[in-house]
């Protein structure tokens, strides 16, 4: 399992993919999946900064992962930020609501409010609460992509 400063370095990568995307609006559907994708990296830093069960050694599972977040007091702001962003990208990637009705992800959520709700509502929270509970080069690059990434909503 990569360690903390490797998921880092891979949600750096997902920003700077979503960085490209914010270019072109026609690929709000992969942004909302890459921002669920940086968030995973973000929260797998975390687990593995903050637990100490060997089994963070081998990964966690979607749900392990869900769990984790949900039951501890000092992920609840973390878990709330994934979890919309996890709901989101299931959306963007199955083109389908929970009831089942298929649509194109645009119908979902417009462009805007892709960098409104999923960017700047969720994904920037979710890094600065991170930044919390990381390692001060894990903060630090975080808070600068933070930064990066504002100047891109705009």
């Amino acid at each position: 399992m990569p360690n903390e400063v490797q998921h880092i370095q891979w949600a750096l990568h997902n920003l700077d993919v979503i960085v490209y995307l914010l270019a072109e609006p026609t690929y709000c559907d992969w942004t909302a999946t890459v921002s669920f994708y940086t968030a995973l990296h973000i929260v797998d830093a975390v687990l593995f900064a903050q637990e100490t069960s060997p089994d963070r050694r081998h990964g966690f599972s979607h749900d392990q992962r869900r769990r984790t977040l949900k039951k501890s007091a000092k992920y609840q702001e973390l878990y709330r930020y994934y979890h919309k962003l996890h709901k989101h990208s299931e959306v963007s990637r199955y083109l389908k609501l929970s009831h089942g009705k298929a649509m194109f992800f645009q119908q979902y959520m417009t462009w805007e409010e892709v960098k409104s709700v999923l960017l700047r509502q969720q994904l920037t929270p979710l890094m600065l609460e991170a930044a919390k509970l990381l390692g001060e080069q894990s903060a630090n690059d975080l808070k600068d992509a933070t930064a990066s990434l504002a100047k891109s909503c705009n």
